[in-house]
């Protein structure tokens, strides 16, 4: 069969054939029975891009990019073509792992770990669909991944997101605003369009394709929430909520937001410490882990506890510290 579930696993997997052998994939759509068309319609696209992969016996990484185009993102898109200047035109079985690790540590001299490793992330992704769905590759390159210094979120005093508020142009305002209430990723924050708004349940449908664990949610928005979106006008020919001058904004952490940080004192302060700042704010105001949780879009507490460095604790009645 080539749909199925597995046991104790969330989604639906699919197989396809590729050079005459049976590969199966997941299909990171939930294993109910209202979304197998999905599946189907995904096993069949999936299928479709190999079948029409060609008979060329070796493959560029030019080659490789023009496959990709389309698929992903603006920020992807600029990690690919970094390697271009390195790869261009060369065969993608010629690529190896000694020269691809130093690369890894060439790019870190001049970078932080954490940028090293999501630019390479980009590209062992890209050899994973070669190799998986192209064909194109007998193997995958292993490119290792750099040692990152844990990082604690920054969370905003009162004070500081005042001054913030202040100075930021209208449009990120807002957006600013709406994160401190509802704790959403800026990825997801983009992609909310006006149907997607339960006004009578006082809450917002998220479908899975915009959630980071691509689980659909349905995330209930407290008052200030709620007010913050009667605030924007609806309109345009485009259905996004967060828009400027019109326009749908496709990332909030660009130049208006490093400029407004910058002004405040605040430049090593992360669109994404938003989401820390209010699920801080949360557990010292003692909302319970569980509603946390699914306010903030996650599957357990795990995640949850990485927040929870970042809350208050009370010492005053132990001795030594008062």
């Amino acid at each position: 069969m080539s749909i199925y579930a597995k046991d104790n696993n969330p989604y639906y997997y699919y197989t396809i054939k590729l050079d005459g052998v049976r590969r199966t994939f997941s299909s990171k759509i939930p294993k109910k029975l209202k979304y197998k068309h999905k599946v189907i319609v995904k096993q069949q696209e999936h299928q479709a891009r190999v079948d029409q992969r060609g008979s060329f016996e070796e493959h560029t990484y030019d080659d490789l990019l023009r496959r990709l185009e389309g698929r992903y993102g603006r920020s992807d898109k600029r990690n690919l073509r970094y390697f271009k200047r390195y790869f261009k035109q060369r065969a993608l079985s010629s690529l190896r792992e000694d020269e691809l690790n130093g690369m890894v540590d060439r790019h870190a001299k001049t970078r932080n770990n954490a940028t090293t490793n999501r630019v390479f992330t980009t590209l062992r992704a890209a050899l994973r669909v070669a190799k998986k769905e192209l064909g194109w590759l007998s193997y995958v390159p292993e490119i290792k991944k750099l040692k990152e210094a844990p990082r604690l979120g920054r969370v905003l005093s009162a004070e500081q997101e005042l001054k913030l508020l202040i100075h930021a142009p209208p449009h990120l305002q807002i957006m600013i605003r709406f994160v401190l209430q509802t704790g959403f990723r800026a990825g997801m924050l983009v992609k909310l369009t006006w149907d997607m708004v339960d006004w009578e349940r006082r809450l917002i449908r998220i479908p899975a394709k915009i959630m980071k664990n691509r689980y659909p949610r349905e995330i209930n928005l407290n008052n200030e929430a709620l007010k913050i979106l009667n605030e924007i006008p609806v309109g345009g020919i485009y259905p996004q909520i967060f828009k400027y001058q019109g326009r749908p904004i496709s990332n909030p952490a660009t130049t208006a937001w490093q400029r407004t940080r910058g002004q405040v004192g605040l430049s090593d302060f992360r669109f994404h410490d938003l989401r820390h700042t209010w699920a801080t704010r949360l557990r010292e105001q003692g909302v319970p882990d569980r509603i946390i949780v699914h306010l903030g879009g996650w599957c357990s507490s795990q995640m949850l506890n990485y927040y929870s460095r970042q809350s208050k604790v009370d010492v005053s009645n132990i001795e030594g510290y008062k």
